[in-house]
């Protein structure tokens, strides 16, 4: 007869290594076969983990999930009668957990054993399996980056999901090491060697996952989509940290300019910028803000008429407008860096060149003679706003004066993107400094999975520019830039996020955490009177 279910919640990863569990080694091997490859419960797939608590060797732990102890009884009951039976453990308990918290335990059981008893091949292929079904679970959800955090004896697998840390994925320590090395294409046979884990690796990668086919009403129908993932690693205290950014390169993933719920005003101006015949179009924001995804959206509405080469390190979404031509720049490589393609580019008759970021004074020099020599030449930067990006390349050394020549710069857009409220269950509140507004609810609904935010909602700036912008500019009186911009009628980013706040779109504390002086806390501020914590203290 099946053991009853012991009800304490769910048993985790996390639970098994505080508590110093192990695993019973002489099942193992049959659990990992009920397994079979990923952490995906199906008909032919039993998620069983055999446990025994510390300093216990006549007690065991069956570890399973609530389908299968449901409808997988019978190996449940072959799994029990082998512990009392052959192995004299009689006393025996059931606890439920969940595929990955199971396949965690079984691939941290399984890291030393492997190493000897499995072959290169077979565990090459295990670990590929793994990538592929954390890239896949992270394509699902939206993800657009996934951290692996390594600890000394454990790990996981954290995605980022509409800028905020959501779903965590546990891990084995040696499992999400040998997936670090698959995601950087490691030589190694069995993908276990990183080589040096202090050793700092920026890798891009293309990779095909299964993901449902929508276009397709057959039930279970999937279709393969090439993924590129751009791995990044250094070493820290206790492993490799290692960060994947997940891109969908396929046409059908990528948004359209209509799909980024962008400023209507702030969208035709960016469009309008864009039909100029030379000169700069700038997108700015720091890293994370999502520079790429409205500038490929931005080349599909430029007129077919005229070429485009695209210089980019690395190469993020496919574009697949006609006389485009993308090229993927090797900074590292001599004779294949960005002033390397960019003075071939000029030779090969564009009429636009889009060069994926301006990292030093040299490029920025050879953009800028371009942009005066009848190119249009579209680029981000990386700034806090759209005036910044003026300071910076002044920072960089280029003078003041030629960035205020008439016609070189087209527009300077600021961008970020901020969580927007699931409609569904946002909580109206008094925000001090706004008055009532909406908030995330903490507990979320069924609509957003339970984190009260569903989607982002791009907050921009943009600057045109007038002769009284390049009056300023020459004299280098940014804050007269300003200002004149403001009696223009210009709204910056944390105008522009106050109305989208006003229409209940976004939360105003996360608004904050991106956006600076969304309340006017830099106009003015007043420091409180002095307390002392005095506890603990003898006085």
């Amino acid at each position: 007869m099946i053991s009853e279910i012991k009800k304490l919640g769910q048993f985790s990863f996390t639970q098994y290594k505080d508590e110093a569990y192990s695993f019973f080694k002489p099942l193992l091997e049959q659990c990992l076969a009920y397994e079979g490859s990923g952490d995906n419960e199906d008909e032919e797939t039993i998620f069983i983990a055999i446990i025994i608590p510390l300093g216990c060797d006549n007690k065991a732990i069956i570890i399973t999930t609530e389908n299968a102890y449901y409808q997988k009884s019978i190996e449940i009951q072959n799994i029990e009668t082998l512990l009392l039976s052959k192995h004299a453990i009689s006393d025996i308990t059931v606890e439920i957990s969940t595929p990955k918290e199971i396949h965690a335990i079984l691939h941290d059981a399984s890291s030393i054993k492997s190493k000897t008893s499995h072959s290169n091949e077979d565990s090459k292929s295990a670990v590929l399996k793994d990538l592929e079904n954390i890239v896949t679970e992270a394509v699902l959800s939206g993800a657009s980056d996934i951290h692996f955090y390594v600890h000394e004896d454990r790990a996981e697998a954290v995605f980022r999901i509409d800028g905020l840390f959501n779903q965590r994925t546990p891990l084995g320590r040696e499992q999400a090491i040998s997936i670090i090395a698959a995601g950087l294409n490691t030589k190694s046979p069995d993908y276990r060697s990183v080589t040096d884990d202090n050793e700092m690796t920026d890798v891009s990668i293309y990779m095909n996952v299964e993901l449902p086919d929508h276009s397709d009403n057959t039930k279970h129908k999937t279709k393969r989509e090439k993924i590129n993932l751009r791995t990044s690693k250094s070493g820290s205290l206790e492993g490799p940290h290692t960060v994947m950014r997940v891109i969908r390169t396929s046409q059908e993933a990528k948004k359209t300019i209509d799909d980024l719920m962008m400023d209507l005003d702030v969208k035709q101006m960016l469009i309008d910028a864009c039909d100029a015949p030379s000169g700069i179009v700038l997108l700015t924001g720091p890293t994370g803000s999502g520079k790429s995804t409205p500038l490929a959206a931005l080349y599909e509405t430029i007129d077919e008429d005229r070429k485009v080469i695209l210089l980019e390190d690395p190469v993020g979404y496919r574009v697949k407008r006609k006389n485009t031509v993308q090229k993927p720049v090797f900074p590292e490589i001599k004779g294949l860096g960005f002033i390397d393609y960019l003075n071939n580019a000029l030779r090969q008759d564009p009429d636009i060149i889009g060069i994926s970021e301006m990292r030093s004074k040299d490029v920025a020099d050879i953009v800028i003679k371009s942009a005066l020599t009848g190119h249009l030449m579209v680029s981000t930067l990386h700034t806090n706003d759209a005036i910044g990006g003026i300071s910076r390349l002044i920072d960089e050394g280029i003078s003041s004066k030629i960035l205020s020549e008439r016609n070189l710069f087209r527009c300077i857009v600021a961008q970020r993107l901020i969580p927007s409220l699931c409609p569904h269950c946002r909580i109206e509140t008094n925000v001090k400094g706004l008055g009532y507004a909406n908030i995330a609810s903490k507990a979320g609904c069924k609509h957003c999975n339970h984190t009260g935010t569903k989607g982002r909602v791009l907050i921009a700036e943009i600057i045109m520019f007038d002769d009284a912008c390049r009056h300023f500019i020459a004299d280098y009186d940014l804050v007269g830039l300003e200002t004149h911009l403001k009696k223009s009628g210009w709204k910056g980013m944390a105008e522009r996020a106050r109305l989208r706040i006003a229409q209940g779109v976004i939360d105003p504390f996360e608004a904050k955490r991106h956006i600076t002086n969304l309340f006017n806390e830099e106009s003015i501020i007043t420091y409180p009177d002095v307390e002392f914590d005095n506890s603990g203290l003898i006085i």
